[in-house]
C-alpha cells in the first residue's frame, strides 16, 4: 500500500460527510477498499470523527518516528494481527501462532503478546480502538506491596461485542450505534458518548 497524501485524505473527510460508502471512495481515489477501512481506522478520533488534518498530523508524527513499532512499519503483520483480534484470538495466542504456524506471506516474522499489547494501550492501536477486541482489559503488572485487589463488575445478561452481527461491523447500514460512558476520577461530572457506525456521527454530553 502507498502511503495516502493529504489531498487524498481530504477526499475522504469530504466523501465520507455525504456519507459515501468506502467502496465508492477507493474507486474515487483508485484505492482498494480495505486501504481506505484502514486508513479510516488508523487516523480517526476517539469520537469516531475522521478529519483530513487530524489524519496526517498522525501520519506525519509516524514518519519522523525512530523507534516505530513493528506494527506500524509492517502493514501485512499489522492486518493480519488485526484480523485475529477481530477473530477473538488472544495477542498470547496471536504470537504463538505465528511462531509456530505462520501463514506464507508472513513466513520468518515474529512479535510478542507483549508488543501487540504495547501497540494496543500505548501505539496507534489505542487511535484502532484494537482493545475492544479483547476478551478481557489487560493490566500492567504492579509491584507485590502494591497491588490491591479488583472488584468484579457483572453485568446481567450480557452479550459479548464478538457476537455482534457481520453487518454492524461491515457498516453497510444506518442505525447501529455504539454507546460509552465517559468518568473522570477527580470529577463528579461524566460524559455520555453516541456513535453512529455507518455515517459516523458522534453526539457527546454531559450527564451528572
Amino acid at each position: 500500500m502507498q502511503i495516502l497524501n493529504q489531498y487524498e485524505r481530504e477526499k475522504i473527510e469530504f466523501s465520507l460527510r455525504l456519507h459515501r460508502s468506502l467502496r465508492d471512495i477507493a474507486k474515487l481515489l483508485g484505492r482498494q477498499p480495505s486501504d481506505i477501512s484502514r486508513e479510516i481506522s488508523r487516523n480517526r478520533n476517539s469520537g469516531g470523527t475522521y478529519t483530513a488534518h487530524a489524519a496526517q498530523v498522525r501520519a506525519d508524527r509516524r514518519a519522523v518516528k525512530t523507534n516505530t513499532r513493528k506494527l506500524e512499519a509492517d502493514e501485512d503483520l499489522h492486518d493480519w494481527v488485526e484480523m485475529k483480534l477481530k477473530a477473538g484470538d488472544s495477542p498470547e495466542l496471536i504470537a504463538g501462532r505465528l511462531k509456530h504456524h505462520p501463514p506464507p506471506h508472513l513466513n520468518g516474522e515474529s512479535i510478542s503478546h507483549e508488543q501487540i499489547y504495547a501497540y494496543i494501550y500505548e501505539g496507534e492501536g489505542r487511535y484502532e480502538y484494537w482493545y475492544g477486541y479483547l476478551h478481557r482489559k489487560h493490566f500492567r503488572r504492579k509491584p507485590r506491596h502494591s497491588r490491591k485487589k479488583q472488584a468484579k463488575t457483572l453485568i446481567k445478561e450480557r452479550i459479548s461485542i464478538h457476537e455482534r452481527p457481520d453487518i454492524i461491523n461491515d457498516r453497510e447500514r444506518h442505525g447501529d450505534w455504539e454507546s460509552d460512558l465517559t468518568l473522570y476520577q477527580k470529577q463528579k461530572a461524566a460524559l455520555s458518548v453516541q456513535y453512529e457506525r455507518k455515517s459516523m456521527l458522534t453526539r457527546i454530553h454531559k450527564v451528572a
